[in-house]
């Protein structure tokens, strides 16, 4: 049975007349502390067509809904794919100080497009100009607006349009859970956000980030008013945490 993920991108493909999809989606967005990351995913036409992709697909899924290790397996295995070129990913990070300085939203758009501008360092394939009708989807309209408007790939980026963005794409609320490229990114960004999050633990032992990843959990929070902010943490973002526990005790 064919993954619904997978039925998703094949008709883009074949609707679009495109050679591949870049599928975009980040991580760590909503975080007390670390990077926002994001990752893109350069699946072309002949992938959707390999073995594995008809094989493993049915157990790929947004990130958040599978296991780690499921995720670090499918990361291994994308990892293998791209070594003998049957895809190509790059990952985007922004880091705590462009957090403050652009806000998060900002942050988490030049994470992106670092993430996308890896994909064409690497790759042969162009990429739909921002200011064609591909950039002008509603979110049921999948057809091309004339032959001409053809185009070699197609972005996906989970979430809401990015504006300003100087690639266009098509935005697709809950893309994770509806294509198979947005999906493969979350979980690249996922992965290697944890990983990232993970060594900060290292050095930051008394938050707990390889346990709750820099995510607001009530342990997490009771060690910031404890030990107060660490440099990996935004501080725009603990602004009210902070005044609350100096107003009052009851956080403690």
């Amino acid at each position: 049975m064919s993954s619904p993920l997978l039925q998703f991108d094949r008709d883009l493909v074949r609707e679009n007349g495109c050679r591949c999809i870049i599928g975009a989606d980040e991580a760590g967005r909503g975080a007390l502390a670390g990077p926002v990351v994001s990752a893109a995913i350069m699946l072309p036409e002949s992938f959707y067509r390999s073995s594995w992709c008809r094989r493993c697909s049915p157990e790929i899924n947004d990130s958040k809904q599978l296991s780690p290790s499921r995720r670090d397996s499918v990361y291994r295995e994308v990892l293998r794919l791209q070594n003998d070129s049957d895809l190509a990913f790059s990952v985007g990070v922004s880091s705590v100080q462009e957090i403050e300085s652009l806000n998060v939203l900002g942050a988490t758009r030049l994470s992106f497009q670092r993430a996308i501008e890896g994909i064409q360092k690497t790759t042969a394939f162009s990429i739909v100009d921002p200011d064609s009708d591909q950039a002008r989807f509603s979110d049921r309209d999948f057809k091309i607006r004339s032959a001409t408007d053809a185009v070699d790939s197609l972005i996906l980026i989970d979430g809401l349009p990015l504006r300003p963005f100087p690639y266009g794409h098509r935005a697709l609320v809950k893309g994770d859970a509806r294509s198979l490229a947005i999906a493969l990114a979350s979980i690249i960004a996922k992965v290697t956000r944890d990983r990232i999050m993970r060594e900060l633990d290292h050095h930051l032992p008394a938050y707990g980030f390889a346990r709750n990843k820099g995510y607001g959990t009530q342990a997490h929070r009771r060690a910031i008013v404890a030990n107060g902010p660490a440099y990996a943490h935004r501080p725009t973002f603990l602004r009210k945490l902070l005044s609350q526990a100096i107003q009052t005790e009851w956080f403690l």
